[in-house]
C-alpha cells in the first residue's frame, strides 16, 4: 500500500458521502444527521477492512506506516463525527442521557471488570485465549518506538475511535448478534488488561504510570460507547418484538419508534470522542515520559 492508495481511499469516502447525501435527501424522509452519523459508521467499517488487509500483506516499518495512514483517515472520520455532533447536542442533553442510560453504562462496566478478574485469576488459561491480541499489541508497540509523537497520537486516536464507532453505532444495528459481540469485546478487553497485570513484575506501578493517566479517559469512553451500542441493540430487539405483536399497518411505525429511541443515545458519542481524543493526547505524550522515569 502507498500514498496513492490512501489518497484514493480518502477520495472514495468523500465521493460516497456526496452521492449518499443526495440519495438520502431524495429518498429518505428523516433528519440528515442520521445519515451523517451512519456514513461515519460505514466509513469506519471500510477502513477497518483496509486495516485488516494491510496487516496481512505488510510487515515491519511499512506496516506501521500504512496503519498510521489508515488511522489518519479514521481520525478524520472521527473528527468529522465530532463536529457533526457538536452542532447537534448540548451538555444538558448529554447529562440527561447519562442519567437515562445509567443501567446500560453499568452493564459494560461490570463485564469489563469481570474480564479483568478473569485475566488476573486465570492468567495461563486466559493468556492462551488472548495471545494473538497481546502479540499484536506488543508488535505495534515495538514498531511505534522512535516515531514522531503525531504519528503515535493519530494511531491511538484512530484505533480507539474505530472501536468506539463500531460498538456504538455499527454493530448495534445487527439484532442480537451485535449486542453479543459488544459484550464479548468488553470481556476480552478486560481480560487483556488483567493478563498484563498478572504477568508484569510491578503491575501496580505499571497501572499507576502506564495506564491510569490516559485510562481515566479511555476506559470510560469505550464503556459509554458500549452502553450506547447496547441500548440501541436492545431497542431494536424490543421494537421487533413489539412490531410482531402489532400485526397491523402500524407495525413498521412501532419498530421505527423504538429504533429512533435507541439512536437518540448516539448523542453520547460526542462525549466518547472527546474522552478518546484526550486519552490519545495523554498516551502519546505524558504516558511515555512517565514510563521512562519509572
Amino acid at each position: 500500500m502507498n500514498a496513492i492508495f490512501l489518497v484514493f481511499l480518502g477520495a472514495f469516502i468523500l465521493v460516497a458521502y456526496k452521492l449518499g447525501m443526495l440519495a438520502w435527501r431524495r429518498l429518505v424522509k428523516a433528519e440528515e444527521s442520521y445519515f451523517k452519523i451512519l456514513f461515519c459508521g460505514a466509513s469506519t467499517v471500510l477502513l477497518t477492512f483496509a486495516l485488516v488487509f494491510v496487516m496481512f500483506i505488510d510487515g515491519g516499518d511499512v506496516l506501521f506506516d500504512n496503519l498510521v495512514g489508515i488511522n489518519l483517515l479514521q481520525a478524520m472520520v472521527s473528527i468529522g463525527l465530532l463536529v457533526i455532533l457538536h452542532f447537534e447536542v448540548t451538555w444538558a442533553r448529554i447529562w440527561s442521557l447519562l442519567k437515562k442510560n445509567k443501567r446500560y453504562i453499568i452493564y459494560p462496566t461490570f463485564i469489563f471488570m469481570i474480564g479483568i478478574i478473569l485475566g488476573l485469576a486465570l492468567e495461563n488459561s486466559v493468556y492462551e485465549l488472548v495471545t494473538q491480541q497481546i502479540e499484536d499489541l506488543e508488535n505495534i508497540s515495538g514498531l511505534s518506538s522512535d516515531r514522531p509523537i503525531w504519528q503515535i497520537a493519530v494511531f491511538i486516536f484512530g484505533n480507539n475511535t474505530k472501536t468506539a464507532i463500531l460498538i456504538g453505532i455499527v454493530l448495534p444495528l445487527i439484532p442480537l448478534i451485535g449486542g453479543a459481540y459488544i459484550i464479548f469485546s468488553m470481556l476480552l478487553n478486560g481480560a487483556i488488561v488483567g493478563v498484563f497485570g498478572a504477568i508484569l513484575d510491578e503491575p501496580f506501578l505499571y497501572f499507576l504510570v502506564g495506564i491510569l493517566p490516559h485510562g481515566i479517559f479511555e476506559v470510560p469512553g469505550i464503556i459509554i460507547a458500549a452502553a450506547v451500542g447496547l441500548r440501541l441493540n436492545s431497542m431494536i430487539l424490543f421494537g421487533i418484538v413489539a412490531a410482531f405483536r402489532d400485526k397491523g399497518e402500524d407495525a413498521s411505525k412501532v419498530l421505527a419508534y423504538y429504533i429512533r429511541e435507541g439512536m437518540g443515545s448516539w448523542d453520547l458519542m460526542y462525549l466518547v470522542l472527546l474522552l478518546l481524543l484526550l486519552a490519545a493526547l495523554i498516551e502519546s505524550t505524558i504516558t511515555p515520559i512517565l514510563l521512562g522515569i519509572f
